[in-house]
């Protein structure tokens, strides 16, 4: 399925058939995709999103990049976000690498320069809607809990990505989403 280049799209499809999106962040390929194949098995349309910090670790580029090639081989409408962009150069930044939506996070602003902001972004027409970290607590889990039994490297991202792709289908399942990628079209 194409990847959502205008995340409006899926906002607007949701709303309209009443469910919630799923929100997912990641930061590596094993994360992003075992979010997607939950995604692929519930039939959801799906959100991956990246936090700031991930973006020093791998540009905006790549992990649009990335997300888009995951998109493209998924079942399900996929569109990636940039969860609590951390000031106007990052999301610029992530639009031009052609992310499906940003969030502005205006927590450490005075108030001027949010609604300032806010008008800004607004005129580019970006979006956001967040169900929360969960991938990153179940990842978490496994390293700490688990790696010392795993006998390789190998072992320890399949057991990870079991969990991220558990936890992601349970939210899916939560909020209402299974099934509602055969309802949207781009």
């Amino acid at each position: 399925m194409p990847y959502v280049s205008d995340g409006r799209k899926l906002i607007e499809h949701a709303f309209r058939h009443g469910y919630a999106l799923p929100a997912f962040n990641f930061c590596s390929l094993e994360m992003a995709k075992a979010c997607v194949e939950a995604a692929e098995e519930l039939q959801a349309l799906v959100i991956l999103q990246t936090y700031p910090v991930d973006l020093s670790f791998s540009s905006p580029r790549v992990m649009a990049g990335m997300v888009r090639a995951l998109a493209e081989e998924a079942g399900v409408p996929v569109m990636l976000h940039l969860d609590h962009g951390g000031g106007l150069g990052a999301v610029v930044e992530c639009l031009r690498a052609g992310y499906s939506s940003v969030m502005l996070d205006g927590g450490g602003m005075a108030l001027a320069q949010v609604l300032e902001a806010t008008r800004w972004a607004v005129g580019l027409g970006v979006a956001k809607v967040n169900v929360g970290s969960a991938s990153y607590r179940a990842l978490l889990r496994v390293w700490c809990e688990r790696a010392g039994e795993l006998s390789t490297h190998c072992a320890v991202y399949a057991e990870a990505r079991a969990a991220v792709g558990e936890q992601a289908r349970n939210c899916i399942a939560l909020l209402g989403a299974a099934g509602k990628a055969k309802l949207f079209s781009a």
